[in-house]
């Protein structure tokens, strides 16, 4: 009985002195164990594995691209440009487009206007800055029959 009061009697340095030595033997394992996690890994083994092969069928490759969205966008822009403008009032045959929706934009120039059949069209070049790159066209757009206005024709050049 002594010896347990004994224990106790030396107060908290007995108590931290043992949690201590706990403490330290713990933090040897970690750096231990550590040491080996980190040599499990190399590069080799997160190579791309290229075995895997992929085909298609021959539906998927026969349907045609799907029309870029932003282009369509810009064509209606340019459309809307066109068949608004009145050609008499234009200075240096130029007319400038812009398309906050896809922040392109271009200059229109050499409209030609002339009568096809019962229908009124208007031929032109066309140039789109967009954050594709720049690019002319060669455009027609023509006047419907209810009095709204078509895209013809819209061709890279």
């Amino acid at each position: 009985m002594s010896r347990r009061v004994q224990a106790f009697s030396d107060g908290p340095r007995a108590v931290f002195g043992c949690a201590s030595r706990s403490l330290a033997a713990a933090a040897v394992g970690v750096a231990m164990l550590s040491g080996c996690a980190s040599k499990g890994l190399d590069l080799d083994s997160l190579a791309v594995d290229t075995s895997i092969t992929t085909s298609a069928t021959a539906s998927s490759r026969s349907r045609a691209p799907a029309p870029d969205a932003e282009r369509l966008s810009d064509e209606v822009s340019i459309r809307n440009a066109v068949s608004s403008a009145n050609l008499d009032a234009l200075r240096d045959g130029r007319l400038y487009w812009a398309n906050p929706d896809t922040g392109s934009r271009g200059e229109i120039s050499r409209i030609v206007e002339r009568r096809e059949e019962a229908s009124l069209c208007r031929r032109f070049t066309v140039s789109r800055e967009s954050f594709q790159g720049v690019a002319l066209y060669s455009a027609e757009v023509c006047l419907a029959q209810d009095g709204s206005w078509f895209t013809r024709a819209f061709e890279a050049t």
